[in-house]
């Protein structure tokens, strides 16, 4: 019997990030930016019953903080989707929104400045 875990998210909040920066069709550009708590729990599967799961990762069972951040144009979620990303820290996770924020601006700013 393999272990494998099944995500529950409980967010927190949404937000847009505007770069007060706009494309070549007028569109504002920025994130949304979606803080959540994701729980990890035990999903065991045998070799009779298939039972979709997530492999364990270094950070194991149990809550950890989570951000969801995409590119958006006029308020509205653009581009490639992306996944959620679980974090040890709330620390961790707020650096990482951060840095996606600011490499993303500076990316718009040089390309539609």
């Amino acid at each position: 019997m393999t272990t494998k875990m099944q995500k529950i998210l409980d967010r927190d909040d949404k937000q847009w990030v505007d770069f007060e920066i706009a494309d070549d069709k007028g569109r504002a550009l920025g994130m949304i930016v979606i803080r959540a708590v994701e729980t990890r729990v035990e999903r065991p599967t045998d070799s009779e019953t298939y039972v979709y799961g997530y492999p364990l990762d270094a950070l194991g069972l149990g809550s950890y903080p989570a951000a969801y951040v995409i590119t958006a144009r006029d308020g509205a979620m653009f581009g490639a989707s992306q996944n959620w990303k679980a974090f040890a820290t709330i620390g961790e996770r707020d650096a990482y929104i951060e840095k996606r924020i600011s490499e993303t601006r500076a990316r718009y700013a040089k390309k539609f400045a």
